[in-house]
């Protein structure tokens, strides 16, 4: 593909930088509405363990916005250097200030809070997880469209679903190395029969896009963006099938006291992460590198 052969450091430096930023800021958002919908079924030890590294996330998300912005005007000014030009920072701020500080705000709310999260500190929390889920949408290509309300907040409520999902993989892997069976096959429950509304959110708002990226099939395909697309959406039919596995096979064995069932699980937690983050970086590349036709 043209767009990726002439990849050059700095758009390979962007689409790391943006990849890191959706991760964090996305896997602490997420981790605070699994808190939030799963929390009282949770273990004490658990619990705290899930609060930590969701702080640790959020404190990562906000190292990683400051990175790209400062990135950003290195790549402007064509120099690290320019990172420190206040003139370049202040173009940078003005295009960004709106999302890069509703993120900041929100991740400082989600760490700070869960830190040592008590009753109120979750609704504080859950406000900084909102303002964070805010923070990415919508923007980009699709904003570029000018796009009526509706379908504005059908990309919001897609953001909202990858939280939520993301969001969960990493409490559900902490639980596989702390909870008991039933508790662990308990909570893998609850969050598939949520996510069965989500993938619906998430085929609906995809598809959505899709239609309004898009000319003509062929003119799509035929794009470097299309082709990006489509490798997008061949890994996500790779992550429902591992969610499948999760809700169809290893659940179940969980609650059969099957002792391969715990390792299973664990093993395919990582495989949805790993696919997760491919998502998310074929998606900074395609973002970075291409424009959808109908833009061009």
């Amino acid at each position: 593909m043209d767009a990726l052969a002439t990849l050059n450091v700095w758009q390979a430096g962007t689409i790391a930088l943006k990849t890191a930023v959706n991760f964090t800021g996305l896997s602490a958002s997420g981790g605070l509405v699994f808190l939030l919908l799963f929390g009282r079924h949770l273990a004490a030890e658990d619990r705290t363990g899930i609060n930590r590294r969701t702080a640790c996330l959020a404190a990562a998300g906000i190292l990683a916005s400051l990175a790209g912005f400062l990135w950003t005007a290195a790549r402007l000014g064509g120099g690290i250097s320019s990172a420190a030009d206040p003139f370049l920072l202040s173009v940078v701020f003005e295009n960004r200030s709106p999302a890069l500080l509703m993120r900041i705000v929100g991740l400082l709310l989600v760490a700070g809070v869960l830190i040592r999260a008590r009753g109120f500190g979750y609704m504080i929390a859950a406000l900084g997880s909102a303002l964070v889920m805010l923070s990415f949408s919508p923007g980009g290509h699709p904003a570029s469209l000018d796009l009526s309300p509706w379908p504005q907040l059908l990309i919001i409520l897609h953001i909202a679903a990858v939280t939520y999902w993301l969001g969960a993989l990493l409490p559900l892997l902490v639980m596989t190395r702390r909870s008991d069976d039933e508790e662990l096959a308990a909570a893998a429950k609850r969050f598939g029969n949520f996510a069965l509304y989500i993938v619906a959110g998430l085929i609906l708002a995809g598809a959505l896009l899709l239609w309004l990226l898009s000319e003509s099939p062929a003119a799509f395909i035929a794009s470097a963006y299309g082709q990006l697309f489509l490798g997008k959406l061949l890994l996500f039919a790779l992550l429902l099938g591992l969610a499948a596995h999760n809700k169809l096979r290893a659940t179940p064995a969980l609650f059969s006291g099957d002792s391969r069932a715990r390792p299973r699980l664990r093993a395919a937690i990582r495989l949805e992460i790993v696919a997760v983050i491919a998502i998310l970086l074929v998606t900074a590349t395609f973002t970075t590198l291409a424009a959808p036709p109908v833009l061009n």
